[in-house]
């Protein structure tokens, strides 16, 4: 992911929440520099705080060889400018990828280039029937660059207050999108989804969910799905696994075909919780007994399990709650495994000599995991589970589980 260095001579506040936005929705996100000039002291103090925040002088603003030494290499960086009130010397704007946010809708009117056009649209308001911002390549000529981005909304405030608020709030929302899908286009996958089904994916309610979630979800993560499936799921998974490491996507999830996701910020919860453990799921228990049956809430007390888990359809569900959440535990369940590979060693696999197919891959993982020294957590990531759970065991769930029992009662 390239640098990202930001400009503003205000108070910081869209800096801000562009910031902040970006931090909760890209794993990697973290902003490299955030430069101003104001010395009027009114800087948002959660811009003012940060440690990237530098101050630069007036006469600095235009010194190329400084400005070059600030901002290194023109091919690691993207700069961006935030009501950044200089002229961009010619060199720089040559040299580096520049963006810049212009709060006047230039393509459809385009005497608003320049200063204030928020003042000038408020001073001839019958003129601009629709108002709206644009975000432009920066090139030596004030304005006149590619227009890559452009938000819209109709002229019908009553108060200057209202109009200025409003055109604010949709220059964030245009910098956020622009921002991400410049970020993604550059840099691996965040996320990166896996599951199995015995028929076809369109089927699937787990498909279905993923499909409607928010910001084109499913075109900007790496699913791989297997149809008619008759693998084992330690098989899918591992191979899953290694297709993540060579294509760099960094959090893998193992989901159940028939786990509806519940959330419109599903992105951004999975992304936090990476952060929080390595290995995260919804449900699980901190400590347990090997015994038959093998079970993870047959080996744990009741007060050592933890999560929430929704069950039944879309329309119609109800919550089981385990425990309290964000929590550290030992095993996890299987309908939902979430893995940070940057965090976890490479060695770690799913087990694909167990005699079951579909059972005891994830207590196996997650005993192997705590071998490991891996942190793992139940998270809070609302989903609807349609299985109501076992309830008709086969000969295969008994090989899995004596397998599961001799291979770790000692241990």
């Amino acid at each position: 992911m390239k640098k990202h260095i930001l400009l503003f001579s205000q108070t910081g506040t869209e800096v801000n929440k562009i910031v902040e936005y970006l931090e909760e929705t890209m794993l990697n996100y973290e902003p490299y520099l955030i430069i101003t000039d104001n010395q009027a002291y009114n800087i948002d103090p959660r811009v003012e705080n940060r440690k990237q925040t530098r101050y630069i002088s007036k006469k600095r603003v235009k010194d190329v060889e400084f400005l070059r030494y600030v901002f290194g290499d023109p091919k690691e960086c993207i700069i961006t400018l935030h009501g950044w009130l200089n002229i961009i010397p010619r060199e720089i704007c040559e040299e580096y990828e520049i963006y810049n946010g212009h709060p006047g809708l230039i393509t459809r009117y385009p005497e608003l280039k320049g200063k204030d056009p928020q003042k000038r649209v408020w001073e001839n308001k019958s003129k601009y029937a629709i108002v709206g911002c644009v975000i432009h390549e920066v090139i030596p000529e004030v304005d006149e660059g590619k227009i890559l981005s452009v938000q819209e909304l109709k002229n019908n405030f009553t108060t200057f207050d209202d109009f200025y608020y409003e055109m604010r709030n949709i220059s964030i929302t245009n910098w956020r999108e622009f921002l991400r899908d410049k970020f993604s286009s550059t840099s691996q996958f965040n996320i990166g989804i896996c599951f199995a089904t015995a028929g076809k994916k369109e089927d699937t309610v787990l498909w279905k969910s993923i499909n409607n979630l928010p910001d084109d979800f499913s075109k900007k993560t790496y699913i791989e799905y297997y149809e008619y499936n008759t693998q084992s799921l330690q098989a899918v998974y591992n191979k899953f696994l290694g297709n993540c490491r060579r294509n760099n996507t960094s959090i893998a999830l193992l989901i159940h075909d028939d786990v509806y996701v519940n959330c419109g910020d599903f992105r951004a919860r999975v992304i936090n919780a990476s952060k929080m453990f390595p290995v995260f799921g919804l449900a699980g228990c901190t400590s347990c007994t090997i015994t038959l049956p093998a079970l993870w809430h047959a080996m744990s007390k009741r007060e050592e399990q933890r999560g929430c888990v929704a069950h039944g359809t879309e329309e119609n569900y109800y919550y089981t709650s385990f425990g309290p959440l964000p929590s550290r535990v030992l095993l996890l369940d299987g309908l939902f495994i979430g893995i940070n590979l940057d965090n976890i060693p490479s060695d770690i696999m799913f087990d694909e000599s167990y005699p079951s197919r579909f059972h005891y891959y994830d207590l196996d993982f997650s005993l192997e995991c705590n071998k490991k020294g891996v942190k793992m957590g139940v998270v809070d990531i609302p989903v609807i589970h349609r299985s109501p759970g076992l309830t008709n065991p086969n000969a295969e769930f008994y090989k899995g589980q004596e397998y599961f029992y001799n291979k770790w009662k000692n241990k």
